[in-house]
């Protein structure tokens, strides 16, 4: 009988022990600090994707900011990015513009020393004369030289220019002469 009161007396007291374990783990307050991530070009959901070796990746990022403005750009399949020497100091040249096609000249050299905003522009640009025809009087991201600019200011001029705020379409005759100089 003493060996039952002492091993009911054990239990009780673990439990009681157990209790107390629990409430102070219940009473713990955890203080967990979030760190608050700027965004920027790095860290953006699109733009963090964009590869320098991989050009095709800045179709895939434009495609993707075009829908969060509800452009769908999917039906378009005709999308070329060449490497080539441009001469000078030219990083980048829409060569489908008014046209049915999408063909971005890419001189390398040059585009890789160029910082990854200044190539996110770049792309977004000649795609914005390739894709929409518009030409360099709306200005904001198609202002005619590229740029480096602040992540927030870009986002600005991309909503502006996917929403239609922000680019003037080439004129008819501006296409045939654009269509001129690309036929020779």
């Amino acid at each position: 009988m003493k060996k039952i009161v002492g091993i009911l007396i054990f239990v009780l007291s673990c439990n009681a022990e157990d209790k107390s374990e629990t409430q102070k783990q219940e009473n713990t307050i955890i203080d967990i600090k979030v760190e608050e991530v700027t965004p920027d070009f790095n860290n953006d959901s699109i733009y963090s994707k964009v590869n320098p070796l991989v050009l095709s990746s800045y179709w895939d990022a434009f495609v993707k900011s075009a829908a969060l403005y509800d452009v769908d750009l999917n039906k378009i399949e005709d999308v070329t990015f060449i490497s080539e020497n441009l001469g000078g100091s030219t990083a980048g040249v829409a060569n489908g513009s008014c046209e049915d096609y999408v063909l971005i000249s890419v001189d390398e050299t040059i585009f890789r020393n160029l910082t990854k905003g200044e190539q996110i522009f770049l792309m977004y640009h000649e795609l914005g004369h390739d894709v929409f025809n518009a030409s360099h009087d709306g200005g904001g991201l198609m202002a005619p030289n590229v740029r480096s600019l602040e992540y927030k200011l870009f986002q600005t001029e991309v909503e502006d220019f996917f929403t239609g705020e922000d680019y003037i379409e080439w004129t008819e005759e501006e296409c045939k002469i654009i269509r001129d100089l690309t036929d020779n």
